[in-house]
């Protein structure tokens, strides 16, 4: 392995471009045992789990598909002016060993990918990263380099990454999705990817798969980068209601929500709460955007009378610590969550939120007033979310 590794390093500094056999022979070198793994006689590490085969067997095999990779990745050098392909130089052809690259490297990667989602549910929600053998991090560092190589092809143009960019997310790969737009400045890549975030944010069936893209999203987001494009305001206009429909559905669990009870432990939770800081993230973009006149105070009011109508329907539903309900499904840790957001909206944004009470039903002012009280004294005293108290001063927060 080290050897052809050489080769590549030789070849890459003395051979001239007439020197297509040296080349050709490198190439086929590299790309047998990669065609290997796309034939499925080999794979990587995180597939052999279980199987009755030896470790050093495998470790092996995780060797000489990363010194593949790595030889790969210098070779399809696209600075060099012989680059991609064959011999004969030609833009086609380099296109073409581009896009052979970046698919086996997506097919790797997702090997690795189901392994990690599978130990996921199997250790549950705490345990977010895999301890790796030395030999498969290798060839997962080794597929990332290629693969960032590839895309830094000037033969790519931003329709060509902007497919590669829908790709990485229908194959939940969101470390390439986040790569891949950060080449996409002008927030092209997040736009044309909507459709099938949308449609994994609503495949109630796996939570793990909604929990990593809404993870992921809120991260992509708070990328300065994006902010303040008009991509950037497309995404907060289509998937704001999504994340409050995931609120919705996991807070209160409904007929969505079919997940196993084991997933529900697992991710709803962490859904919730991802869920909510998104919401906060939006109406902060939306506060911003009014200054700018891109948003109208109208839609404020509009979006942050929603949310609390939501968090009140969650609060009734799971309670909170000091008030938990009596059926089994209820959580009061995701019913406090909802109670703090709501302190938050009355302490950072409280003419807003006065206006949205007005057009609240009685019953549910009722609820956030007793949610935010319980919230403010820490849940010292034992109560009731409809219990009949004292009208809370909401005058007395002060913008």
């Amino acid at each position: 392995c080290n050897f052809v590794q050489d080769m590549v390093k030789f070849h890459n500094n003395y051979a001239g471009e007439g020197d297509s056999q040296c080349y050709n022979s490198l190439q086929k070198c590299i790309l047998l045992p990669l065609s290997y793994f796309q034939e499925g006689l080999v794979s990587i590490n995180s597939a052999y789990d279980g199987l009755s085969m030896k470790e050093n067997t495998i470790e092996m095999i995780d060797i000489v598909m990363a010194s593949s990779l790595q030889s790969a990745t210098l070779l399809f050098d696209e600075g060099r002016e012989l680059g991609f392909g064959s011999s004969d130089g030609s833009d086609t052809n380099k296109r073409e060993m581009i896009f052979s690259m970046i698919g086996l490297s997506l097919d790797i990667w997702g090997v690795h990918i189901i392994r990690q989602e599978k130990e996921q549910e199997k250790q549950g929600i705490s345990k977010t990263t895999l301890s790796l053998s030395p030999s498969l991090t290798a060839v997962l560092s080794a597929v990332s380099s290629l693969f960032k190589n590839c895309l830094d092809s000037p033969l790519l143009d931003d329709d060509d990454k902007c497919a590669i960019a829908c790709r990485c997310v229908r194959n939940y790969n969101w470390e390439a999705w986040k790569h891949v737009l950060e080449l996409l400045k002008d927030g092209s890549g997040l736009v044309r990817s909507m459709p099938d975030l949308i449609k994994i944010l609503n495949e109630f069936d796996h939570p793990y798969h909604q929990m990593s893209a809404l993870t992921t999203v809120r991260s992509v987001l708070q990328n300065q980068f994006l902010q303040g494009t008009n991509a950037f305001n497309m995404v907060l206009r289509g998937m704001g209601p999504q994340f409050m429909f995931l609120l919705q559905s996991y807070g209160s669990l409904s007929d969505e929500c079919s997940s196993s009870p084991l997933d529900l432990k697992l991710y709803r939770a962490t859904i919730c709460a991802e869920a909510i800081r998104m919401n906060i993230f939006i109406f902060q973009c939306l506060s911003e955007g009014l200054s700018k006149n891109i948003f109208t105070e109208e839609s404020l009011v509009s979006y942050l009378g929603f949310l609390l109508n939501v968090m009140v329907s969650v609060i009734d539903y799971n309670g909170l610590p000091n008030n938990v309900k009596s059926h089994s499904a209820s959580d009061p840790a995701i019913g406090r969550l909802c109670a703090q957001t709501i302190l938050h909206f009355a302490k950072t944004s409280s003419s807003f939120f006065k206006m949205c009470l007005v057009a609240i039903e009685s019953e549910k002012r009722t609820i956030i007033e007793t949610a935010v009280r319980s919230e403010m004294s820490g849940y010292a005293v034992a109560g009731t979310v409809r219990i009949q108290t004292k009208k809370l001063n909401f005058k007395a927060f002060k913008s």
